[in-house]
Parts: structure tokens; sequence; C-alpha cells
């Protein structure tokens, strides 16, 4: 486990370390030998429990494989390499993508937008099922948050408004929270991006931090 983290701390991709792995017979979990693939790969270097944590990214009692650091530095690589690799490829069918807080959910701590991640490629089917999350793309930051317990936070932000905004405001919100259910995720999306300036998300403890918005806003 460890040499698959610093070999990608190091810059390795998930091919060389599937080619290095099969061809030096490393055994995976279920003990083939010869049967890393880049997804398999990717599996065990984005799972926050060899480094002691829990899925949400908090400190699990369970002893570490890897150093914390170690594993965040990893996803700091891993993320880095595949935004450069998704730059050419176009982004999801907005009208489909699950991913309703894309763009629009940051970190409380260090600010930055959070970026999205799947256990799977995403597509129409896996979309409906797969583990989906919202991550912190700073190492040893934020963590990352469960992207239907971020999307529950969302939409209860919009039922139950801050007590401090004006009665009008609050009104329009809960109108919007009815029809919900009704809604396609695009104009889920599109009604969180106008009705409010900033959603930051904070692990410790767990809420969302809503603010007002003046007028529509495109999600980045």
């Amino acid at each position: 486990m460890r040499w698959f983290f610093l070999e990608a701390a190091n810059g390795a991709t998930t091919a060389k370390l599937v080619e290095v792995a099969n061809r030096r017979r490393f055994a995976t979990k279920t003990g083939k030998i010869g049967a890393w693939s880049g997804r398999e790969v990717l599996r065990l270097l984005r799972n926050p429990t060899y480094a002691g944590r829990l899925s949400d990214g908090s400190s699990a009692i369970h002893t570490a494989v890897v150093e914390p650091e170690l594993w965040d530095r990893v996803q700091s690589t891993i993320g880095d390499r595949k935004t450069r690799a998704s730059s050419d490829r176009s982004r999801p069918d907005a009208n489909f993508d699950p991913f309703i807080l894309r763009g629009l959910l940051t970190c409380g701590p260090c600010g930055r937008t959070l970026t999205t991640s799947m256990s799977t490629k995403l597509t129409a089917k896996t979309a409906k099922s797969a583990p989906r999350y919202y991550r912190c793309p700073t190492p040893g930051c934020g963590g990352q948050i469960v992207a239907t317990e971020a999307e529950r936070l969302a939409l209860e932000a919009l039922s139950e408004p801050p007590a401090h905004w004006p009665e009008d405001v609050r009104a329009r919100l809960r109108e919007h929270a009815a029809v919900w259910d009704g809604l396609w995720r695009i104009n889920r999306r599109r009604t969180l991006a106008e009705v409010f300036a900033s959603m930051s998300w904070r692990r410790k403890p767990e809420r969302l931090d809503v603010g007002l918005a003046d007028g529509p806003r495109e999600p980045e």
C-alpha cells in the first residue's frame, strides 16, 4: 500500500502503477496476481481509510496505513492530473449532471471551490446510484462531504432560510423549496445560483453557510 502512495505522490501515473504492480506480481486486495487495473489503483489511492480517516474525511480510531499528509499529497496530484486531462473534454450535460452544487460550493476554511468525485465514470446510469462526493482540493484542509448530504443541506437552506433575512425573501426561498422535487437537476442548480451569493461548507461542525444574492450569478 505504501509503495502505491509513495509512487503516486512522486508523480507516477495510474497506468505506470498498474504496469509495475502487475509486473512485480503484487496481489490485489482479493489476493489476485496480475489483476491490477486503473480503476482498482484509483480506488485504493482515493480511499481515506488508509489515512486513518472516515469517508467524510474526519479522523477515525483505526491505525493509518499511510501518513495523512502523504494521502493528501496524492489527492492533490490526482486532482491536478484530472483537471488537466478533463480540460479537453466537454462538461457533463447540465440536464443530467447529478452534481447540482458543481461550481457553487466552496470550502469554508480555505475558500476554494469544491471539486466533484465519483468512484466510477459519470454516465446517465451511474449518476443515479454511484457514490458521489464534493471534495476540498486543498491538501489537509476541509476533507470531503457525501454529495447527497451536501445537497440535502442546500435544500434545507431553501426551506429554512436564516431568520435574520427579510421575510419576503424567506417566503420566496420557501416557494422554491416547495417545488424542488418537481425540478430538473439543471433547474435546481440554477435556482441555487440565483438565490445564494455564496454556499460555504464547513466540516467541523458540519454546516452550510449561505449568503443572499442580489441577482443571478453563473456557476464557475
